[in-house]
C-alpha cells in the first residue's frame, strides 16, 4: 500500500480527489486553483501532459521522477521532500486552543500565513481539499496544519507552518501521511 506514497498526486487524483483533476492520459494534475501538483503513471510519457498544464499556470510541481518536457517548458529545479507515515495516534499534551479554520476570514489568514512561510504551494482553493486547523495568538494566525492530498488509506498533513517569532521553530519541508 505504501507504493502510493511514491506518487501521491496520481493516487489522490485517481481516488479521493477525482473532482479536482485535470487528466491528460498519462498525467494527472490538480486544477491550478487548488494546488500546483501533478503526477504521471508512466514517467516516459509526460511531455504532452506537462505542455498542456503549463498553458494553465506559471509554475507547478511534478511528483516522482524527473519528467520529460518539451522545449517550451523549463525545469527550474528539484525539491526533495521527506515523507513520514504516522501509523498510530501520538499522545501529547496540547496547551493551545486549536480551531477549525472554516470561515472566510480564517481561510484568508491561512492563505496568507502559508504563502508567507512557503510561497507557491498553497492556492486560493487549497483549503477546499480537506480540513485545516490553526492556532491564533494576539488575533493573528501563527500556526496551521491541514489535509491536502488524500487517497484511499492515506491523508497528507500539510501546510504545517508557523511564524518563527512565536517559538523560534524551524519550518521543515516534510510531508506527513496518516494511515487510516
Amino acid at each position: 500500500m505504501e507504493i502510493k506514497l511514491d506518487n501521491p498526486a496520481w493516487y489522490s487524483l485517481s481516488e479521493t480527489h477525482k473532482d479536482f483533476v485535470i487528466d491528460d492520459d498519462n498525467m494527472k494534475f490538480y486544477d491550478p486553483d487548488y494546488c500546483p501538483f501533478g503526477g504521471a503513471v508512466n514517467d516516459n510519457e509526460t511531455e504532452s501532459g506537462i505542455a498542456a498544464y503549463a498553458s494553465l499556470t506559471d509554475s507547478f510541481f511534478v511528483i516522482g521522477n524527473r519528467p520529460d518536457v518539451n522545449d517550451k517548458v523549463q525545469i527550474e529545479g528539484e525539491l526533495v521532500c521527506n515523507q513520514m507515515v504516522i501509523d498510530q495516534r501520538i499522545d501529547i499534551d496540547i496547551h493551545e486552543n486549536i480551531i477549525s479554520l472554516q470561515t472566510e476570514i480564517h481561510r484568508g489568514d491561512l492563505f496568507k500565513l502559508v504563502n508567507l512561510v512557503q510561497p507557491g504551494y498553497f492556492k486560493n482553493k487549497t483549503a477546499d481539499l480537506g480540513s485545516y486547523y490553526g492556532i491564533y495568538k494576539y488575533d493573528q494566525l501563527i500556526a496551521v496544519t491541514g489535509e491536502r492530498m488524500k487517497m484511499h488509506g492515506y491523508t497528507e498533513l500539510r501546510a504545517t507552518d508557523w511564524l518563527w517569532r512565536f517559538n523560534n521553530l524551524t519550518n521543515y519541508k516534510d510531508f506527513y501521511f496518516v494511515r487510516y
